[in-house]
Parts: structure tokens; sequence; C-alpha cells
């Protein structure tokens, strides 16, 4: 890289700073992606969904081969050469035009599989798109590297842009399960045009660097391979022994779920990746790195699961509308699958900024078996509550397996963790129990959904805080997640004043 570009990608290096921009990246993106869900649920069927669930699942399976963790595996190196980053965006490049030609070729007897024969002209376009995203420019990693997170921002944004709006003209328009597809077309074709002309790297062939993205990146693909398997089984086990209104009731209900807690963890993660590799050498350190960022993590989106799970009904009436109220009672049990997923990806980070991506590999090849086993069982008795008990299910073993594991790498037991997480746990419950006992009070007055929705979540925000805060003071306001975070809050006048009243510099 020349030093222009490392210079001006060094810019506004500061974690704390980063992880806000990211945050702010992901809520923006939520907020278009909940916009998106509510026109298009009431443009398009649970059908279409399903059909465009099913069909997305056959091609995920190949695309993961694209996300072969290459961008991780240069973020690794500390002081990567342009080779580095040439061999990356070659292999991606590689592997990207042959899943699509494999892909295309599966098309016709994968839908025969699985009983959907309108699938196959959708999986080819599916597979084309993925085809773009392993062409984005290589260069891009250098925002993570260097936290310019604003950049990172401005791209994810305008994709994001461009694909709600040629997804809800098309449905408007057509009035078809296409449209979908076209806005994930138009997303991944401004972020890729958009990744050249954001950055000014420009990548060239070379293999050259191979062997040593290879060794890193196999177990990345190996761990991939096992999240797309088990995040897409489902779709496909649906769609063919449920039909396609189930799989795209139990897909909107999925979306729902990790909307708060999914989307609140992944930019801490993805920023603290680089941190996390920095420190991989002290046991210490990681133990407080992880302890400060998952603390940071639970503290929001343990009482958003919970809130999910007490507002399922009113949170699909008013997203979806009434034709997708089968989804309500998925969303309650989908809620905890995700709150465990979460709690979950703060020690995949560690293992794989520490060097350890064959046991994230592992782990994930375990939570994929559990739940395949547990849907194969328990979706036949019970059918899409069935599926969306496996989740919890398989979610609660690979979580405590994670913490048994962690325990040996950098000292994290449960003990610790239950020290330092019990507060939010109480206040959440305690959140949840004045909610549910004010929405059965609402209920009988029967106001719009709507209206119970903004009473419910303005209620659980003040209850939950309000409980958490006299929770720790109770407690002598021991070191924990609370503390945490009013020292971040303390960087800022704004929170200056009430971090020094409540005691915390």
């Amino acid at each position: 890289m020349s030093n222009a570009q490392t210079q001006a990608v060094r810019k506004g290096s500061s974690a704390a700073v980063a992880v806000v921009w990211t945050f702010a990246a992901n809520q923006a993106e939520n907020l278009l992606a909940i916009a998106n869900t509510m026109l298009l649920a009431r443009l398009l069927s649970p059908a279409d969904f399903g059909i465009v669930a099913i069909a997305t699942a056959v091609v995920a399976l190949g695309e993961v081969f694209i996300a072969f963790g290459f961008d991780w595996a240069v973020l690794r190196i500390q002081n990567p050469t342009r080779a580095h980053y040439d061999t990356a965006w070659t292999l991606r490049a590689l592997g990207g035009l042959l899943i699509f030609l494999i892909v295309c070729g599966a098309a016709w007897p994968a839908s025969a599989i699985l009983k959907q024969p309108q699938t196959p002209p959708l999986i080819v376009a599916i597979a084309a798109t993925g085809f773009l995203v392993s062409l984005q420019n290589i260069g891009i990693v250098d925002f993570r590297r260097h936290m310019r997170m604003d950049l990172e921002f401005r791209l994810r944004l305008a994709a994001k842009v461009a694909g709600v709006s040629a997804g809800i003209l098309t449905a408007l328009v057509w009035r078809s399960y296409w449209a979908l597809v076209v806005g994930l077309l138009a997303s991944r074709l401004t972020h890729t045009l958009l990744s050249y002309l954001m950055h000014g790297f420009r990548p060239r062939f070379d293999l050259s660097r191979r062997g040593e993205l290879l060794s890193f990146s196999i177990w990345m693909l190996i761990g991939k391979l096992a999240e797309v398997f088990r995040n897409r089984f489902s779709d496909m086990w649906l769609g063919r022994n449920l039909g396609a209104s189930s799989a795209g009731y139990y897909i909107l209900a999925s979306e729902l779920s990790a909307l708060a807690s999914g989307q609140i963890s992944a930019p801490v993660q993805r920023v603290m990746f680089t941190r996390y590799a920095e420190q991989a050498n002290s046991r210490e350190m990681l133990k407080d790195a992880y302890f400060k960022v998952s603390g940071v993590v639970w503290i929001v989106a343990f009482p958003a699961a919970v809130g999910i799970g007490v507002c399922a009904e009113q949170i699909v009436m008013v997203l979806l509308g009434s034709q997708w109220s089968t989804s309500a009672t998925i969303l309650q049990i989908l809620a905890a699958a995700g709150l465990l997923a979460v709690m979950s990806s703060s020690t995949y980070t560690i293992y794989m900024a520490s060097g350890r991506p064959r046991l994230a590999a592992n782990l994930s090849v375990l939570g994929a078996v559990m739940f395949i086993i547990l849907t194969l069982a328990l979706g036949s008795l019970l059918g899409l509550l069935g599926v969306a008990l496996a989740q919890v299910l398989s979610w609660a073993v690979t979580f405590l397996t994670n913490l048994y594991i962690l325990r040996s790498i950098v000292g994290v037991s449960i003990r610790l963790v239950l020290a330092r997480a019990w507060r939010i746990a109480f206040a959440s419950a305690g959140m949840a129990v004045i909610v549910l006992l004010i929405s059965t009070l609402l209920a009988r007055y029967q106001f719009p959904d709507l209206v119970e929705l903004i009473v419910l979540g303005t209620v659980g925000v003040v209850c939950y805080f309000s409980l958490l805060l006299l929770l720790w003071i109770v407690s002598g306001k021991q070191a924990g997640p609370e503390s945490d975070i009013l020292e971040i809050a303390a960087r800022h006048p704004l929170g200056r004043k009430l971090a020094a009243t409540l005691g915390v510099r």
C-alpha cells in the first residue's frame, strides 16, 4: 500500500469512535431493513418470502466459499504487503467464479430435491450477485485495520439504500418475489462499485501468498460452512416438508429476532477483532477485553431479546401485518436463541484473533450438528415450533461449551460471568414482568397495536435501566458492565456529569 493511502485511512483511529460509527451503520441498516420489511410484507405473501429463502439457502452453501475469510486473514497480518492483498482478492474472485458455475449447474437438481420448481431462475440470479461480492476491492479492509469506520458507514449505507429502493420499486410494479432478488442485486452491485471509488487500491492477479492466507482461512471456511448450513438448513427443511409459506413465516421471525441482539453485537465484534489480535499474547489483557466488550453487548442485547419476546405479537402486527400472525410465537422462541448466539459470538472473536480459528470452526460444527439433529427430531413432532426450539437448545449447548473452553484459554469461568451478568438478568426479568402487566391492562381497552408497542417499549426501557441502576448501587457499585458503560460515557461531556454523580471517573 502507498504511504498516501495508508495515511488517509489512519485518521480517526480511536476504537471507541470506530465502534460508534459501526454501530451507527448497523442501526441505519436496521431502520432501512425494518422499513423495507414493513412494505414488502404487505406487498408480497409469506410464500414469496419462503421461495426466495429456499433459493437463497441453496446459493448460500456455495457463497460461503467466497467469504473464505481472506479479509480477516489479511487483518491478522501486522504488516501486510501488496502481495497479501492481491492474493486475497485473486483467491476470492476465482472462488466466486467457480461457485457461480457450480451453483448454476446445481440449480435444477436442487429445486427437484426441495420440491420447489419455481426456484432455478432465482438460484442463478442470486448466485450472480454472489459473484459480484467476490469482486469487491480488497483494499477496503484497511477501513477496519485503521478504524476508519466512518468510511465503511458510508459504503454500507449507500449499498443498503440502493437495495431497499430497488426492491420496493420492483415490488410496487410487479408484486412478485423477484423484488427481493432485485433488491439484493442492487445492494451488492452498489457495494462493489463503491469499494473501488472509495479506496485507491487496484488489485492484480497474484497467488504468491496463497499458502499463508489459506492456512488461516481454511478453518474460517469450515466454521462459515457450518454456520451457513445451520442457518439455511431450517429454510430448506421447512420448504420441503411444510411448504414455502412456513419457510416464509420462519425466515421473517428469524430476521426480527436478530434485529436487536445480533445488530448490537456485530459492530462491537467487528471493530474489536483488531484489538484482540494485538493483545493475543496476554491472557490477562484478553480476559479483561472479553469482559469489557461482552458486558457492553449483554447490557443492551439481553433486555432487547427479552423485550422482543414479550412484545412479539405487537411487533409482528405493526411491522408485518395480520397475515404474518403465525410468526409471533416463533419470534418469541427465536428471541432467546438470538441472545444465546450473541453471547457466544463474543468468544468466537477471541478465538479468531488469538490464532485459534480451528477451535472456532469446531464449535460452529458442533452447533450445526446439534441443530440439524434437533430439527429432524423436534421439527417432525412440532413443525415450526420444533425448529425454533431446536435453535434455542443448540445455541444453549454451544454457549455452555464456549464458556468451558474459554476458561482454559483466558480464565473466564461461569462464576465470573454470573457475577458480572446477574444484575442484567434480574433487571431484564423485572422489566418483562412489568411490561406483561401493562400489556394485559392495555388489551382491555383495545388500543391500536402501534400505540401499544410504543407504550410498552417506552415502559420497558425506563424500567430496565432504572432497575439495573438500582441493583448496581445496592450491590456496592461493583466493577462490571455498568461501570464500563459509565466510563465510556464519561469521555463525552454529556455523560461526564452523570458518571461523576455515580462515582465513576
